[in-house]
């Protein structure tokens, strides 16, 4: 579900009037003040608030700049727990830049995976945090403006698909187990051969 926001103002020196904003936008030289970026994501704040039914907040850390915290985020089954707080990182540019990096709590597995494993962080500057890991947001074809509920929807797909495979991963290692006394060695039994 796409929420669609109203973009507070530019910075001062960038073009007021409506046309000139529009191709700001389109061409990336949008850059939201502070204010307009604190306005901004109080209303992603809200949005999430509603979308996922929990308690959104955002603000500003002198260290690591901006930030959206969602208090009870959703995972997909196979998640251990079923929900969990997660922080984005927001970027100074944003929203023509997306937010890349977020926070989790260090006991949040996915089928037993730590999702730092799979979203590792690409900032070396990232600073890590006391029972918190930090990953990277999947990448996404992100057009300036959009809103984080994008960036949130390709994360839980990500976070789906690694529950999935490591099902059938699963599954093949059990299968294997069941039938490995009964072939010759490197041949596959029939069950997991493709049809």
């Amino acid at each position: 579900m796409a929420i669609r926001l109203r973009i507070p103002r530019l910075t001062s020196g960038q073009p007021e009037t409506p046309a000139d904003r529009a191709h700001a936008e389109r061409h990336g030289d949008m850059r939201l003040s502070e204010d307009g970026l604190a306005a901004r994501l109080q209303q992603e704040a809200a949005a999430l608030s509603v979308l996922y039914r929990t308690q959104a907040s955002y603000g500003c850390d002198p260290t690591t700049g901006f930030w959206l915290h969602i208090e009870r985020y959703p995972l997909p089954e196979g998640c251990d727990p079923a929900s969990c707080p997660l922080t984005l990182l927001i970027p100074r540019e944003f929203p023509s830049v997306p937010p890349t990096t977020f926070y989790l709590p260090e006991n949040v597995s996915v089928s037993g995976i730590r999702p730092a494993r799979f979203l590792p962080v690409q900032d070396a500057d990232i600073a890590e945090r006391p029972g918190w890991t930090s990953c990277s947001l999947p990448k996404v074809a992100w057009r300036k403006g959009d809103d984080l509920d994008r960036l949130f929807s390709a994360l839980a797909a990500v976070l789906h698909a690694v529950v999935s495979l490591q099902d059938v991963a699963d599954d093949v290692s059990q299968l294997l187990s069941t039938h490995s006394d009964d072939l010759p060695p490197g041949e596959l039994p029939a069950q997991a051969i493709p049809n």
